[in-house]
């Protein structure tokens, strides 16, 4: 059959990259050159997974044009949140300034003479015996 690389034998196999490495450590699956062969792989983990970008993906990869779409992709994520914490910073401004604007329009918070000097204000010691 045909030989793939480590990476490819994880695809096929539905295993991470960290199994197939492991695997041909402990002897229970055998590498071919830097590669595994795919016989070998039927005979560990039996049908493999039918992917038909795997060989695509190897020269994509020697290309880097999967990591510039990625890092693409990211970039314009990134902005994506940029815009997104700054109206949100601009909600926050607007926000502050009504609560401002709405604290303006109510009376002040000390309270008046009357309700100051009530008797039924304070402590009971003070009540029971009204200094």
């Amino acid at each position: 059959m045909a030989i793939v690389t480590f990476k490819q034998a994880g695809l096929l196999s539905g295993k991470g990259t960290a199994t197939i490495y492991r695997h041909i450590k402990s002897g229970k699956l055998s590498k071919t050159g830097s590669g595994v062969d795919t016989s070998e792989l039927v005979r560990v983990y039996g049908e493999l997974k039918p992917i038909d970008n795997v060989d695509n993906y190897q020269i994509d990869k020697k290309d880097g044009n999967i990591d510039r779409l990625i890092i693409s992709n990211y970039q314009k994520d990134i902005e994506i949140l940029n815009n997104i914490v700054n109206d949100l910073k601009n909600d926050k401004q607007i926000l502050t300034n009504i609560i401002e604007d709405y604290r303006r329009l109510l009376p002040s918070a000390s309270p008046s003479p009357s309700v100051k000097n009530d008797p039924r204000n304070g402590s009971l010691w003070k009540r029971i015996f009204k200094k």
